[in-house]
């Protein structure tokens, strides 16, 4: 089916004021727009090969157009960071698979390093240049299971979109002090639950 010209033409803001009326064109264009970097987004994550993401993306997208109502939209890069979400929930199955299979080859002092990249947190790609695939989906595992929705949503950011602290506070509406304080919590967080788990497994 073509591209709605009206539809395509619309910024993002504009274009959920249609998706939230009912509008299915509006949401064909929605995924129109960001399905290609959202299969991108599920193969990083969770390792979905880039040609079998087409599930994974279709209950994705169901799932956002029933809770579209639940979305406020907080600044370009917001929605997108939503969605992120969304895919990282729909491959925990297979994230947990991955990370299992990958236990035989555990992430060197993994918690350390997260937290040496924490001490810098307008540093950018905050952990993404220190830690290897497996261990990002460790990360993202942990993220998915342990932390709030909040929190979700800064690592989304910082991790996924590579926004600095600066751009996460833009898009959330928060100061950076708070996306500071948020993070380095999180982060910490996740850092000990990893820890916590290279202890179990020793």
């Amino acid at each position: 089916m073509p591209d709605s010209p009206a539809f395509d033409a619309l910024r993002t803001e504009e274009l959920l004021i249609h998706v939230r009326d009912g509008n299915q064109d509006a949401w064909r264009e929605v995924y129109r727009r960001y399905r290609t970097h959202l299969s991108n987004t599920a193969h990083r994550v969770a390792g979905t090969p880039l040609g079998e993401a087409d599930d994974v993306l279709q209950s994705a997208f169901l799932s956002a157009w029933k809770d579209i109502e639940s979305f406020s939209y907080r600044g370009q890069g917001s929605f997108r960071a939503w969605l992120e979400t969304i895919i990282v929930h729909k491959n925990a199955n297979s994230l947990r698979k991955r990370v299992r299979r990958a236990d035989m080859l555990r992430p060197r002092n993994l918690d350390s390093e997260i937290l040496r990249r924490v001490e810098d947190p307008e540093a950018e790609n905050p952990a993404n240049s220190v830690l290897n695939d497996e261990e990002q989906r460790r990360l993202f595992l942990c993220m998915e299971e342990h932390l709030d929705d909040l929190a979700r949503e800064i690592i989304i950011l910082r991790h996924l979109e590579n926004l600095t602290t600066r751009q996460v506070a833009d898009v959330m509406e928060i100061t950076p002090e708070q996306v500071r304080r948020r993070y380095r919590a999180a982060m910490t967080k996740v850092a000990g639950l990893l820890a916590q788990g290279e202890d179990n497994a020793g």
